[in-house]
């Protein structure tokens, strides 16, 4: 007989060799069709900590700190404080740093210029930029996309649980669509400098959806 699919099943009636394997750009902070957050007092180098990641990762270095590197692949990185120019300056002074060059990088990492920004309005409708962004995606396929800082990429009240909901859903059905993973920086309250649940400033539902 068929079974609906919310019926209930046997939780054991599977063979293990069958089950998905999961997909990891970098093992344990990037893996497809999730994101993950980076937090950290303005100035103190987030910026610059994922562009060394997205470097590492488009170059395909094996490790990266304490970060295995699973896949070489695409990154698009969009920043919205720094213009093209200061974008392309620090990368200068991040590869020479770490060793790497144009060539090892092989045209797999990408930026935008900053612009308008807002994957959502003041309501929960996709927003042009969100559309781009759809398109960028389709086109450059990414392994992880990186959104610098989350301020940024929306006009809703960080502090309600339900306005950044909405903000994650947006993110996650993106990186869902075109099965990448994405980063996203953001800033803790003012005065917070311990790593925990509560190093992010405005609503937990950030958090709890990464």
């Amino acid at each position: 007989p068929s079974t609906k699919s919310h019926d209930p099943i046997d939780a054991l009636d599977f063979d293990p060799a069958d089950l998905p394997r999961d997909e990891f750009v970098a093992w344990p902070i990037v893996e497809r069709g999730y994101y993950g957050l980076v937090g950290a007092p303005g100035g103190v180098g987030k910026s610059i900590y994922l562009l060394q990641l997205a470097i590492s990762i488009a170059a395909g270095r094996q490790r990266w700190g304490n970060i295995e590197i699973r896949e070489t692949c695409p990154v698009l990185v969009i920043n919205m404080d720094d213009s093209i120019d200061k974008q392309r300056k620090r990368l200068v002074a991040i590869m020479a740093s770490m060793g790497i060059t144009k060539a090892d990088v092989g045209g797999r990492l990408h930026i935008r210029e900053p612009m308008y920004s807002k994957l959502l309005g003041e309501g929960d409708e996709p927003t042009p930029f969100y559309k781009e962004l759809d398109d960028n995606l389709r086109r450059i396929r990414p392994g992880l996309v990186i959104l610098d800082p989350l301020v940024r990429f929306h006009l809703l009240d960080e502090n309600q649980n339900t306005a950044m909901n909405q903000v994650a859903e947006a993110f996650i059905g993106l990186l869902r669509k075109h099965n990448c993973a994405g980063l996203i920086a953001h800033h803790p309250p003012k005065g917070h400098f311990v790593a925990d649940d509560d190093m992010f400033r405005g609503a937990t539902s950030l958090v709890t959806n990464a």
